[in-house]
């Protein structure tokens, strides 16, 4: 489904809403394209908006502000609270990776848990329908994010338990399920990997299948707020 046929689908049950008055423009990149979003809608669903267009700063007089990159999956998850669906395309799974972390540090960033949650969500259901580790992803992973985020927990939940291991059988095989060791990789995925596997080799956990955690164990929770 292309993201046209997608977006104008996910609309349609989300026309109706008083969050619908006041616009504002993102500019967004170096070719500065200019998306015209509700006021709103970004206001109820993210501090980091709210404190912005509704202070002293330039960008609430304006009701203009300028990033360097936010994809339509947001605009579109924003007025429908949808991501795209699981699904195979051609020879790849979508949504890709990259997306999808993107997705998540950019409402972590701009304070959007509702967002970051979705996209948790997403992720998980993904791991478990696509037999590819993002191994090469795990930089993006750890860009731009704190030690301990619930992005860290599960790509290193992913890593130790959905992937197979050097000298498992069949791991030369299949290369993107294999867990291979890499100069380029972060420190903190280093040390976070090793400790989730001393765990899992303690407790004795099965794999390849992700652990059981409680409800929400990847989610981002405001004080006094849980699944």
């Amino acid at each position: 489904m292309s993201i046209l046929f997608w977006l104008l689908d996910a609309l349609t049950d989300h026309i109706d809403s008083g969050l619908y008055r006041e616009s504002v423009t993102l500019v967004v990149g170096t070719l500065k394209l200019q998306y015209t979003l509700h006021k709103g809608l970004l206001c109820f669903y993210s501090d980091f908006f709210r404190a912005a267009l509704n202070g002293s700063f330039k960008e609430a007089k304006d009701r203009r502000i300028e990033f360097p990159e936010v994809d339509i999956a947001f605009q579109v998850w924003l007025y429908t609270q949808n991501l795209p669906k699981n699904e195979v395309v051609s020879t790849k799974f979508y949504p890709e990776w990259p997306l999808l972390i993107k997705l998540w540090i950019f409402g972590d960033g701009h304070q959007i848990p509702l967002l970051q949650n979705s996209v948790m969500d997403a992720i998980i259901d993904k791991v478990e329908k696509d037999n590819h580790i993002p191994i090469k992803e795990l930089n993006l992973a750890y860009s731009d994010t704190l030690p301990g985020s619930p992005l860290h927990k599960a790509f290193t939940d992913i890593m130790v338990y959905r992937s197979m291991m050097p000298g498992d059988k069949n791991c030369g095989n299949v290369e993107s399920s294999c867990l291979a060791w890499s100069d380029d990789w972060p420190k903190q995925a280093c040390l976070d990997v090793m400790a989730e596997m001393s765990r899992g080799w303690i407790n004795k956990a099965s794999r390849p299948s992700m652990p059981m955690r409680e409800k929400g164990y990847y989610h981002v929770h405001l004080k006094g707020e849980h699944c």
